[in-house]
This record gives structure tokens, sequence and C-alpha cells, in this order.
């Protein structure tokens, strides 16, 4: 993948990530993405596995997080630091 966009089954096996995080559309966190996360075929996704998966607010982790960009920055690091401890 080589930009932002919403990601099907099939990329997401594809991409088999360790951690997977989600950007919070709007305050509505994790459901706009339940249906794929419940999705059978992505079971075996290692980040979905393990529930190694993060909502960040959009002013975060997006093209509009701006001067939040350190903050952001630290949210997924500190994630990934508490995943593997």
């Amino acid at each position: 993948m080589k930009s932002t966009r919403p990601i099907d089954a099939e990329q997401l096996v594809k991409a088999n990530p360790d951690v997977l995080f989600l950007e919070d559309f709007q305050g509505q966190g994790r459901a706009p993405f339940e249906e794929l996360l419940n999705n059978p075929a992505v079971a075996e996704v290692p980040a979905i596995k393990n529930n190694r998966i993060h909502v960040m607010s959009q002013t975060e982790a997006s093209s509009v997080l701006g001067l939040n960009t350190a903050v952001g920055f630290e949210k997924i690091i500190s994630a990934i630091h508490e995943d593997t401890n």
C-alpha cells in the first residue's frame, strides 16, 4: 500500500501486521472496523489473534494531526512498547 485508504480482509491478511492502529473517525472508536476485525479470514493475523489493536484519535494519527505529530508518535511508540513487554 502506498496511500491511506480503507483496507479489506485480503489486504490485511497480506500485510500480516503484528500491531494494528485504527484511526478513530469522529469518536466512533472500533465500531467502523468491527466487521473487518471479526471476519474469520483475518483471525490468524498476529495483531488480531494477539489483540494488539489500538485506536487513535484522528488528531493524533492522520494527515490532520499537524501540531500533534509528537503526541501521535509517542502514543504509537508507547503502544508498541506495552505490547512487547
